[in-house]
Order: structure tokens, then C-alpha cells, then sequence
């Protein structure tokens, strides 16, 4: 014997998946850009504030200008 199948969905069927797809779509660029934002840019600030406090400008430029970098700022 043969089960009755159900009638498909017509009415509202690609609206219904287009409105799934499109929440998956904002949840998972959500979580992307989170995650980036967490593992990425805040370690990276991290590292460039720990540079920056540490950093001597007048001491690097000393160290180009005693290589013969600077051409134009003799020694």
C-alpha cells in the first residue's frame, strides 16, 4: 500500500526561506565580525600601545641617521 504524501508548501515558500536564510546570514556575519574584532584588533592594539610605550623616536632616528640613511640630516 502507498502513504499518502503530503501537499508541498506553494504560498509563501521562497519568502520563508529567503527570511531563514537571511537571519543565518546576519548571525554568522555578526559572530564573524565579533570574532575578528576579539582575536584581531584588540590584540593588535594591545601590541601597539606595549610599542608605543617603549618606543624612542629621537633613538631611532639617531640609529638611520648613524647608518647613512638620512642623507638629508647629516650628522
Amino acid at each position: 500500500m502507498s502513504a499518502v504524501l503530503p501537499k508541498p508548501q506553494l504560498r509563501g515558500f521562497l519568502a520563508k526561506r529567503i527570511k531563514f536564510h537571511l537571519i543565518g546570514a546576519t548571525c554568522t556575519s555578526l559572530g564573524a565580525g565579533l570574532l575578528f574584532k576579539i582575536f584581531y584588533v584588540d590584540r593588535r592594539k594591545k601590541r601597539n600601545a606595549e610599542f608605543h610605550k617603549t618606543y624612542d623616536p629621537e633613538k631611532h632616528f639617531k640609529v638611520m641617521q648613524e647608518n647613512g640613511l638620512l642623507e638629508s640630516a647629516p650628522l
